[in-house]
């Protein structure tokens, strides 16, 4: 069935049911200590719940993750914590995107023992962040993530028993119930810090911490009112975005310190949901336009409305995969186009953080915060027609764009600033800067659109059938099927 075809009564209903069973296995295997299919229920049922975004947080999963902590995540009697030892668990196993490398160099410039743990099958694909762990005190632990998810847990809690660890970092996936496991058995006993990067949706992992580094009024009223996390937990602070100058030899369509171009980029998906696709709108008034401006999207996802514009411009569109050299692609454009409805937070601190205007229209509040004093700025309109009348003039008024460009000055921190934040974090815990009054956002709106644009056949797939969910193959034996031909289908 098409996705258009279906209500949005009807996605809710089938996803509420698929929950509901995904909930009844994990508390039945619960009770028959079957852990692997507890864990397996719980993962995919988190995943869901981040996929649809209609609630923050999930009171049942956290109280099967914190019986399960109890259970089986043995913590030594002996456990004495070291405060010069830092680990920083790494879900993504991302090198360049997020902050975890930003992370790894302020802790590693404070000369702390930083134990990176990270996805095993992710060694080979974080390059910057182990320069930055060779540069100092650090070391890595590789984990089995593709096994199952007691290993995982496991495998986990060994390099804390192994390394005793006086602060640790929780950096992950919205569903990885091994970490939260974990990291629920450590309190009292370790300074245990998370890290917001999905502070527009739903993720587990509550009470896997003692404080949490946010950065943004959505975010803010996300913690304290739709999460329950007290405000006095809430660590205020930016974060420096890595900068990589090493190049990528992955040739460029054209050569960008000579061509005109406006550049964005970003997941796809963020470019998707509103029924006016006001970012493809913007980029075709752009190409229509200005003859002399090319265009370059960054990024991976859903393509199709991307590609309308790229057969519409021959030659002067295109859609590349991300580059580890992208702070090249902000330095050399005419000016950042940031992606709507659901706008790039960090995109916006590297384009700002060279000069570069990251124009953005906004869409609800999710956009507030990102740089210091943001509205001085000028880089955020209400409208279509307002962002197109700056889009024009600075395209083609290099004296305005170049006195706009300058209000970016100081609207993000430097390293050695993000050093001295990450110290206090660990030392004194506080980053210095006070939280401002914290706003109850209304998010109905946003969390619409995440069931507007939702396939739910394509969640159901990218969901529950999986290897490491392989204990879940006889109660949802048609999806695991289905998704195995659509995997013979697209190796053809």
């Amino acid at each position: 069935m098409s996705n258009n075809l279906v209500s949005t009564q009807e996605k809710i209903k089938i996803t509420e049911n698929y929950l509901a069973k995904l909930l009844r296995i994990a508390k039945n295997s619960f009770q028959k200590n079957n852990i692997e299919s507890v864990m397996s229920a719980l993962s995919a049922y988190c995943a869901i719940q981040y996929q649809v975004n209609q609630v923050y947080t999930d009171t049942q999963a956290e109280d099967l993750i914190m019986q399960l902590s109890k259970q089986q995540v043995l913590v030594p009697k002996d456990f004495i914590p070291d405060p010069k030892a830092v680990l920083f668990y790494d879900g993504f196993g991302l090198d360049l995107r997020g902050w975890a490398a930003s992370f790894i160099k302020a802790l590693i410039g404070a000369n702390y023992k930083v134990v990176y743990v990270a996805p095993y099958h992710k060694k080979d694909m974080v390059p910057h962040i182990l320069a930055e762990l060779e540069q100092g005190n650090g070391t890595t632990v590789w984990i089995n993530m593709n096994q199952s998810y007691v290993t995982w847990m496991t495998e986990l809690n060994t390099a804390f028993q192994k390394y005793q660890p006086g602060t640790a970092f929780y950096y992950t996936t919205p569903n990885d119930i091994s970490a939260a496991t974990v990291f629920n058995a450590y309190v009292g006993k370790v300074n245990r810090i998370s890290i917001d990067l999905t502070d527009h949706a739903f993720w587990i992992g509550v009470n896997a911490f003692d404080y949490i580094v946010e950065s943004r009024m959505p975010g803010f009223s996300n913690l304290v009112f739709y999460r329950g996390v007290p405000a006095e937990k809430i660590l205020n602070s930016d974060c420096c975005p890595y900068v990589n100058r090493q190049p990528d030899l992955t040739p460029l369509p054209f050569d960008i310190e000579k061509e005109s171009y406006v550049f964005s980029g970003g997941s796809l998906y963020k470019t998707l949901g509103d029924n006016n696709l006001l970012f493809y709108k913007i980029v075709n008034h752009i190409l229509e336009n200005h003859n002399q401006i090319k265009f370059i999207y960054a990024g991976e996802g859903d393509d199709s409305e991307l590609n309308k514009i790229i057969e519409k411009y021959p030659g002067r569109a295109y859609h590349i995969h991300e580059r580890t050299d992208f702070i090249r692609l902000f330095e050399n454009c005419v000016f950042f186009l940031n992606t709507y409805p659901m706008f790039g937070g960090l995109m916006m601190r590297y384009a700002a953080m060279v000069g570069k205007i990251p124009l953005t229209l906004r869409h609800s509040s999710d956009h507030e915060g990102i740089l210091y004093d943001q509205e001085k700025r000028k880089i955020e309109y209400d409208t279509y027609d307002e962002i197109i009348i700056d889009v024009d003039r600075l395209i083609e008024d290099e004296i305005f764009r170049k006195e706009r460009e300058k209000l970016l000055e100081g609207s993000v921190l430097t390293e050695q600033d993000f050093q001295n934040v990450v110290q206090r974090m660990i030392e004194e815990k506080t980053t210095g800067k006070p939280l401002p009054k914290i706003e109850n956002l209304d998010t109905t709106a946003f969390r619409a659109e995440y069931l507007e644009r939702l396939n739910v056949q394509d969640m159901l797939l990218k969901t529950i059938p999986s290897r490491l969910n392989r204990k879940l193959i006889r109660q949802f034996p048609y999806l695991f099927i289905k998704k195995f031909i659509v995997k013979k289908r697209s190796q053809k």
